[in-house]
């Protein structure tokens, strides 16, 4: 008989809150309406049994599947090098990661409130250490926030309609907007984790456009040298923006041990942010 699960997000907070001692407090970093979004998601009628649901079918059959079908990130010394270095200055213990042949993305985290692990793709593998970290940042920054059982679910969103056809599409509709929110909350900590604003422009420029590796490069090097950029889409613009205006807070200062004086606290980050996903 199938095990029962119901799923409590501020439960799966409380359990999941780093317990290192970071150079910064994470979640101070999430952005407010990642976070006011998320819980309203819990106020979606049925919303423990659709994600009951959901995981429940996802642990015993896709979950199963990605093991078996993936290998530990040890069997490639350098990734697991810079994951556990990750792990570590985030204030994380050192998670399981896989490497996923079959994975497209380059990271992502898969659990279902128990248990959470990461699946690493073959192509990202090869990427330089400084656009691992912030890969790795952004994976760590999704389960410190609470974004992994519904990030799960997206990609397994097929089994929450059977018997709740309704009730799943809201619900759909719902992670889907949410998703633009909670995105920003994943690049601030892949920036910690990487104190890099250009691997940040090339994962996000590569994860979203086909473009070759040299028409990225040739944008980030017209970005640092003040040019008029091309970043192809309009949500690529707004979350490098986003990230710039992160760059100036005093946590991020913090975090790379730069002076403090004339940043910005994270509420002045978040109002100027708000306008900016409005429009995306």
């Amino acid at each position: 008989m199938a095990e029962k699960m119901t799923f409590d997000f501020q439960t799966y907070i409380a359990a999941h809150r780093p317990t290192g001692a970071p150079r910064v407090v994470l979640q101070n970093y999430a952005f407010i309406e990642d976070m006011k979004h998320i819980r309203d998601l819990s106020k979606i009628p049925l919303l423990p049994q659709m994600m009951e649901k959901g995981l429940q079918a996802w642990r015993y059959t896709e979950k199963r599947r990605l093991q078996r079908n993936s290998r530990d990130i040890s069997l490639e010394p350098r990734s697991a090098r810079v994951w556990q270095e990750v792990c570590l200055s985030l204030g994380e213990p050192i998670h399981e990661a896989r490497l996923m042949p079959e994975q497209k993305l380059f990271f992502e985290p898969y659990g279902d409130g128990k248990e959470t692990f990461f699946g690493l793709s073959l192509a990202a593998s090869q990427l330089p250490v400084t656009s691992l970290r912030f890969i790795f940042g952004q994976g760590i920054g999704a389960l410190a926030n609470g974004h992994v059982p519904y990030l799960t679910l997206m990609r397994f969103v097929d089994h929450l309609t059977r018997g709740f056809s309704e009730w799943a599409t809201e619900f759909a509709d719902a992670l889907l907007h949410w998703q633009r929110y909670a995105v920003i909350t994943r690049d601030r900590a892949g920036l910690l984790a990487s104190h890099d604003m250009s691997a940040a422009i090339f994962i996000i420029m590569r994860s979203l456009l086909d473009w070759s590796d040299d028409e990225i490069m040739l944008e980030i090097r017209r970005y640092h040298s003040g040019q008029e950029t091309d970043f192809g889409e309009k949500e690529i613009r707004t979350r490098i923006h986003a990230l710039q205006i992160f760059e100036k807070s005093t946590l991020y200062a913090e975090s790379c041990g730069y002076p403090t004086t004339g940043t910005l606290s994270m509420s002045e980050v978040d109002e100027a942010v708000i306008p900016l996903i409005a429009r995306f």
